[in-house]
């Protein structure tokens, strides 16, 4: 049981790791990390929270299915054994079901630090994209 509480925490760090890569858009000049802003003077890109947690979003539906395959690949960076990743892909319904929970919960955590009730459900990581 403890490894597969390592598995799932591994899988959360993968998913603070695209969270961060995503801010890269929103940093300022000064190294400063704020979602609370209008532009940002390295990329140009004008991004509002709201929008934020939509980018979230988007790359949490995309992440989702490789994700497993994605932590495995990176072992080098996490502490899950082979044996772990074994008793992971025995149950890959509860795997996904995991998974798609912690990226549904860190998003909607992330909003709740900005003020926003998001209100992301895991059928919404299913969904197609209609934009």
């Amino acid at each position: 049981m403890e490894r597969l509480k390592k598995s799932y925490l591994e899988i959360f760090s993968r998913i603070i790791e695209i969270s961060l890569r995503v801010c890269g858009l929103l940093t300022l000049p000064h190294g400063l990390h704020t979602l609370d802003i209008r532009t940002s003077h390295r990329r140009g890109m004008v991004m509002t929270r709201g929008e934020f947690l939509n980018l979230l979003t988007k790359e949490a539906k995309k992440y989702r299915s490789e994700s497993l395959a994605s932590i495995e690949r990176n072992r080098h960076m996490n502490d899950i054994s082979s044996k772990d990743f074994r008793r992971l892909k025995r149950d890959r319904k509860l795997t996904q079901k995991m998974i798609d929970a912690l990226l549904v919960d860190f998003i909607n955590t992330v909003g709740v630090g900005q003020c926003i009730d998001y209100a992301l459900y895991t059928k919404h990581l299913k969904s197609v994209d209609r934009t």
